[in-house]
């Protein structure tokens, strides 16, 4: 046996007892051949031991090899979609129910009411059908986690689910108008954290006003009315006698 062959297994003997703690990370990634072939590829000091570069190079890959084989066998989780949807269906649903209420309004109301609509249930339509096919490969879940993630922001929702109950509940009373501005002033107040006010409440302002004057005056929608309806009475009047 030559010199060059005995000091080539005291190196590798050297190499397992140093690190022997590592030991199990470079034999389940790397077979003896292969740890010998890359073990050559690299220079030893002269006392024929492994230089500090010559282990972690030898270390570093068995760790990566090590780490993708961990990866590969984590299973990976499927995306909840089931809060995505519950939007788009009530939308839908509402939509629907819209469209029974509107059969006595004036047909330039009917046909706007069931353009947008129509958009707004095919986009829906295009959604779901997205969503059916990804479940139904598998790729993705029906799961309801996306409702309260993150949990942060839980106070807010429920907040914000306050003010469009208590929306619904006093439109009736408040009227459309003023109800509509108060919901979208507190509401963006609310998301926003207080901030830039002044520019909030004159958006919800201009909102408010802006629906009016398209929903109610122009297409004369049946919405109800209230104070402001009332003082704007007068205008009402004088567009429908061709002002």
């Amino acid at each position: 046996m030559g010199v060059y062959q005995i000091r080539q297994r005291r190196s590798m003997r050297g190499l397992r007892q140093r690190h022997h703690g590592r030991r199990q990370g470079l034999q389940g990634t790397l077979d003896r051949q292969e740890l010998k072939a890359r073990y050559r590829r690299y220079r030893c000091q002269p006392d024929g031991q492994p230089s500090g570069w010559t282990l972690f190079r030898l270390c570093q890959a068995a760790g990566k090899g090590r780490m993708a084989e961990e990866s590969n066998s984590e299973p990976t989780e499927k995306k909840q979609i089931g809060g995505e949807l519950v939007i788009p269906i009530a939308a839908l649903i509402f939509t629907l129910y819209y469209f029974t209420t509107i059969y006595d309004s004036p047909w330039t109301a009917q046909v706007s009411a069931f353009f947008i609509g129509a958009i707004l249930i095919f986009l829906i339509a295009i959604f779901l059908v997205k969503s059916a096919r990804a479940w139904k490969a598998g790729e993705v879940g029906l799961g309801l986690d996306s409702l309260v993630a993150p949990r942060s922001f839980i106070t807010k929702r429920l907040a914000l689910l306050a003010l469009t109950l208590g929306f619904i509940f006093f439109v009736q009373w408040g009227g459309f108008t003023i109800t509509t501005f108060l919901f979208l002033g507190l509401a963006t107040l609310l998301l926003s954290g207080g901030r830039r006010w002044r520019l909030i409440l004159g958006l919800s302002a201009g909102l408010a006003i802006g629906g009016y004057l398209l929903f109610i005056l122009a297409f004369d929608t049946r919405f109800p009315d209230g104070p402001f309806e009332d003082l704007m009475q007068p205008l009402d009047a004088m567009i429908e006698r061709g002002f």
